[in-house]
């Protein structure tokens, strides 16, 4: 027979499952303090070597990034000192003299069909990921239009209906 009370601590028992699980499916989203913005994978000009990705701080406070990597088809490690100033904006590309302000080079280049790509800070713990790809709901501008993939808002949530092609070539 169930008592009243067993039927309390089972109640209060699902009720902290669900509040774990709730947690853990929202913690990454709350751990980003920055996240991949904008990606230029596939210029419509491979050989001008114009491959970048921007970084976005969601935080309005600067973050120390030195040593922090990003690590996928491409690999550049931040250098000791570099800030990302509150609510700001970090080119790395492979040939930053292309881009006024770009950090880089990297090494490497992206996947043309889609991949994952990784920001992980100094402790190596993944900050951000973007699985992107050239297929299925993912825009296709950005796959050789010249165009390049962009987030559309500022916020940590992850997959192909985050995502846009840019509107400027």
């Amino acid at each position: 027979m169930i008592t009243p009370v067993t039927r309390a601590r089972r109640a209060a028992f699902f009720a902290l499952f669900l509040a774990i699980a709730l947690l853990a499916s929202t913690a990454r989203a709350q751990d980003s303090v920055l996240v991949f913005n904008e990606l230029h994978y596939h210029p419509a000009d491979e050989l001008a070597q114009t491959e970048w990705v921007e970084l976005r701080s969601l935080q309005a406070v600067d973050v120390d990034i030195g040593g922090w990597r990003i690590t996928g088809g491409i690999d550049y490690t931040f250098p000791n000192g570099t800030v990302m100033p509150g609510h700001g904006y970090i080119v790395i590309a492979a040939a930053p003299g292309q881009i006024a302000g770009a950090l880089g080079p990297f090494t490497g280049q992206f996947d043309n069909g889609g991949e994952t790509i990784r920001l992980v800070n100094r402790n190596g713990r993944t900050m951000d990921e973007l699985s992107y790809d050239d297929e299925g709901e993912w825009p296709v501008g950005p796959d050789g239009g010249g165009v390049t993939l962009a987030r559309r808002s500022a916020s940590a949530a992850s997959g192909a209906g985050q995502w846009a092609a840019s509107s400027a070539v």
